[in-house]
């Protein structure tokens, strides 16, 4: 194998392998939408959940991580590459595949950021209904300084725990405002991973856009394509046909002549004429004259086609006489060849 060919399925190796990643990630993803639904529908938080949710961000960080670092060693080498060969088919794909899987890559990671924005706002909207519970009015700008601030006990000041109700509202308080904190660390960290694969994604926009032109228009081509050549097709079988026809007649014909020209071969005194057999309406005059097979083919020029035996042999000799003026009968024909 050579070197350009051990280096496609290299190639074709890696694509896969990132296009995989990014499908477990999109998975993932949708994992964690169910874990975040099941938190906030739940009256206590449920640690095995929260657990689960952690492991699934912590591998949705790696496995993303994994996939960036894939994507900057494929245009490591698309760069490499463009140096040498910038108009090769190789170049062309890999572009094209490295600006598919990073657009896909940039939407996933889009979808899971979303996802994380959502949640916090939404447990955020549960502290401020929890607050409101315990007496305590807040404002959404007040709500973020609190949430900014880091510190838990924030939301239990001036607060008189009297119930056991009331502990437990802001025991759940102090969980979200927790849960809060490790998505913005999360937020933060998959922030700059985000935007330059967004920026990435950007720059290749026109590329893409040229991609997909030339598809439609390829689509377009090739549906013209297959016409012409069903068109083809036609043709050539009606060409077929037509060649078989003309195959088969000239085959008739040269075993009508063949069997005549047995029959008279011995009569070379025989004079007999055929004329009446055929009919000098169809065009079609045949004759024997003086052991000659005379064949008269009515067109706008007489054609007269003479066989002719050797004398004492089996051989014929082959004559084509032609008229400019069209001479019907046998008779005619038959002072012609004397």
């Amino acid at each position: 194998m050579t070197i350009q060919f051990l280096t496609l399925i290299c190639c074709w190796m890696m694509v896969e392998e990132i296009r995989e990643n990014i499908e477990k990630i999109q998975g993932n993803v949708e994992e964690v939408k169910k874990k975040h639904s099941a938190i906030l529908s739940a009256p206590q938080t449920d640690e095995k959940v929260k657990q689960e949710l952690e492991d699934l961000m912590a591998d949705i960080k790696k496995t993303a991580n994994r996939v960036r670092a894939k994507l900057k060693v494929m245009e490591q080498n698309i760069e490499q590459l463009e140096q040498t060969s910038m108009m090769s088919a190789d170049f062309r794909i890999r572009k094209t595949q490295h600006s598919m899987l990073s657009q896909k890559f940039v939407e996933v990671m889009t979808d899971y950021n979303k996802t994380q924005t959502d949640y916090r706002e939404r447990c955020k909207a549960r502290i401020q209904r929890q607050l409101e519970i315990t007496g305590k009015v807040t404002t959404n700008d007040e709500l973020e300084e609190m949430l900014e601030s880091g510190n838990p006990a924030i939301f239990t000041q001036g607060i008189i725990m009297e119930t056991q109700q009331a502990k437990q509202t802001l025991a759940d308080i102090e969980a979200r405002h927790a849960d809060i904190i490790k998505l913005e660390n999360s937020i933060r960290e998959l922030h700059d991973m985000f935007m330059d694969m967004a920026m990435l994604v950007e720059s290749q926009g026109e590329m893409i856009d040229r991609i997909e032109y030339h598809c439609e228009h390829a689509r377009d081509y090739i549906e013209t394509a297959v016409q012409d050549t069903k068109k083809a097709l036609a043709y050539q079988s009606k060409a077929r046909r037509k060649k078989i026809c003309l195959i088969i007649t000239g085959a008739v014909i040269l075993l009508i002549l063949i069997i005549i020209i047995v029959y008279y071969a011995g009569e070379e005194d025989y004079d007999h004429d055929l004329c009446d057999h055929l009919g000098s309406d169809t065009g079609v005059h045949l004759g024997w004259s003086s052991g000659n097979l005379i064949l008269q083919l009515a067109a706008p020029y007489t054609i007269l086609l003479i066989l002719q035996p050797y004398t004492g042999g089996s051989k014929f000799q082959i004559f084509f006489v032609f008229f400019p003026s069209q001479i019907v009968g046998c008779r005619e024909k038959n002072n012609l060849v004397h």
